[in-house]
């Protein structure tokens, strides 16, 4: 009875919650205006604005142009907060203490900055690496499983205390039944931005959530430079740009880059070119398996990610004996990451310098003498 009528007091305190955060996109004066320091400068979807005794985060709708996704006070727990001064945006307090978190991505960020420690929760546990903090924690009984992403059990958030959850959003699909828990739910949209800086920023309002600000900035500032040097040794590189084909084919469609997409960006940063960088979107172009070989027939490289196996060049032909007509096949040049063995998703949100550095090596070997690859290897 206690659990349901905890369940009770929380569905009220959502109701409450949701309707504020509807109001943030539909157009409500904005929340706590500043001329304080705007502390982000890559990201499209990411505003973090410091107004001295706390700072407000607007999350933009990356699905609608110009709306407001979710707009959130940041302030200490011992400020006040008067109902006019948040109109429009919900009212967090910081630092977290007691967080649940979905993705391993935010997990292992949130661990680099040194705040471990307050998450009480993740969804998903067992898609976690086996070598991870957070997996060993889980493991150890120290952090709550709350189940799967898509069906997370609300009674666990409560009983843990969670201060807010952090989660990935989807267009159109709500929080779910993780809306009914009544806890500040943090929308980490950085997975929309099309740059890898962009992305990697996102690091910053983990900084602001934890009470990391100094150690987020100083890892960002050093991914910036990292990425730009490593961008600049490509660029003078010389020679052939090489074409560089994504992927392969699942069930008959090959999903290619798009021409405004973070992958096609990074290809361009590593001195690469996307063919299908004429494209617009920031998303993935669906192909078929001919319309691609006719595209990227003449690709000097190809990288493919699998989970759980790794691949073959026999593989690849039994996929299409189209593929064999590829340049990069012909020549071997074709290189495999296992995502269930290499951190490669772990590590390109907040990390991109580093898979960067493994485009390079591949692209433009010349430039990297004596690196040896993080997450790629070549294909037998």
């Amino acid at each position: 009875m206690a659990a349901v009528h905890r369940l009770m007091i929380a569905a009220v305190a959502s109701g409450a919650a949701l309707l504020m955060a509807s109001c943030a996109g539909g157009g409500a004066d904005r929340a706590d205006d500043c001329a304080g320091d705007t502390l982000t400068h890559h990201a499209s979807l990411l505003t973090l604005v410091d107004c001295g005794d706390r700072v407000v985060a607007e999350i933009a709708d990356p699905w609608h142009g110009g709306a407001t996704l979710h707009r959130y006070v940041l302030v200490g727990r011992d400020v006040d907060v008067a109902a006019d001064e948040a109109a429009g945006a919900e009212v967090v307090r910081v630092p977290l203490q007691r967080s649940v978190v979905y993705s391993a991505v935010h997990t292992a960020a949130i661990t680099e900055i040194g705040a471990v420690n307050a998450i009480a929760g993740v969804a998903d546990a067992m898609y976690f690496a086996a070598g991870d903090t957070v997996a060993a924690l889980v493991k150890s009984g120290r952090i709550a499983d709350i189940g799967s992403s898509m069906q997370p059990s609300v009674e666990r958030v409560i009983d843990i205390d969670a201060d807010a959850v952090l989660l990935s959003p989807y267009e159109n699909t709500g929080h779910g039944v993780i809306a009914s828990a009544g806890v500040p739910i943090i929308d980490m949209a950085d997975y929309m931005e099309n740059t890898p800086q962009g992305r990697a920023e996102w690091l910053l309002l983990l900084g602001e959530l934890y009470g990391c600000r100094e150690e987020a900035k100083t890892i960002y500032d050093k991914v910036v430079a990292d990425y730009n040097a490593l961008k600049a040794k490509a660029a003078a590189a010389g020679g052939r740009r090489p074409p560089v084909l994504m992927e392969m084919p699942q069930r008959g469609v090959w999903y290619a880059p798009a021409g405004d997409s973070f992958m096609s960006h990074m290809i361009s940063d590593a001195g690469g070119v996307n063919p299908w960088a004429y494209t617009e979107g920031s998303g993935s172009v669906q192909l078929d398996v001919p319309a691609v070989i006719d595209r990227a027939e003449e690709a000097d490289v190809w990288l493919v990610r699998t989970f759980g196996y790794d691949v073959t060049l026999p593989l690849l032909a039994d996929a299409s004996t189209l593929v064999t007509r590829i340049r990069a096949y012909k020549t071997g040049n074709v290189y495999g990451c296992n995502t269930a063995t290499a951190a490669i998703f772990n590590d390109i949100a907040f990390h991109p310098e580093r898979v960067l550095a493994d485009f390079v090596a591949i692209f433009h070997p010349q430039v990297m003498p004596g690196y040896t690859l993080r997450y790629y290897r070549k294909a037998q």
